[in-house]
């Protein structure tokens, strides 16, 4: 088995939205754990503020066989729950959505795809705050297996994005029902937002 990291993010109905995706794919291929949860701005391709609903994002930590390759594991599983949920996808890439599933880390897997536009890993974890400070909650002393930093020593390069989308911990309602939730009615482990609390993994 291999670790996977995939983040997740909506901004349509997201309290609702990022619970549902949890047991979706809790469902699918066993949740181990769960980060916090953070609000961004809706940014465009300029960085340019988007009138759209802020987003919710999270990153949770699953494991798959290693003999099922991360293309087929996007397409089976994480496309799935999204055209379940409601997503259509149109040639607009910053359009709102209720979910949004990617791959962050697939393993030590280190892939360009340009046919499929699989990358891993995600090239936006060096740049994104919304995606390196989740999987920094998850697993912090993972290795980043391009630049060989540890997830924990990688979200300060996303501290210029952190501003600009004023990205911030979730500490209202907006934090609670995904906590909540997947504590006690999806997931069949307990959110554990403290590292030490989650020494058995030893990545």
């Amino acid at each position: 088995m291999i670790p996977v990291f995939i983040t997740l993010g909506s901004n349509l109905s997201p309290e609702h939205n990022l619970p549902w995706a949890v047991g979706l794919l809790d469902d699918q291929v066993g949740v181990k754990a769960a980060s916090r949860v953070y609000r961004s701005l809706p940014l465009g391709p300029a960085g340019e503020r988007l009138d759209q609903p802020e987003y919710l994002n999270a990153a949770v930590l699953v494991e798959v066989p290693g003999d099922v390759p991360p293309d087929l594991f996007r397409f089976r599983v994480l496309r799935a729950i999204e055209d379940s949920m409601g997503r259509i996808r149109t040639a607009d890439r910053y359009a709102p959505r209720p979910i949004d599933l990617d791959l962050a880390l697939y393993g030590d897997t280190v892939l360009e795809d340009e046919e499929t536009g699989l990358y891993l890993p995600d090239p936006e974890i060096l740049t994104r705050a919304h995606i390196a400070l989740p999987l920094a909650d998850l697993a912090p002393g993972y290795r980043h297996p391009v630049t060989g930093q540890t997830l924990r020593e990688e979200s300060p390069r996303s501290l210029r994005a952190r501003r600009a989308s004023n990205l911030r911990r979730c500490r209202s309602t907006c934090d609670r029902p995904f906590h909540r939730a997947a504590s006690c009615a999806i997931l069949p482990v307990p959110i554990l937002t403290n590292w030490t609390e989650r020494s058995e993994w030893n990545y």
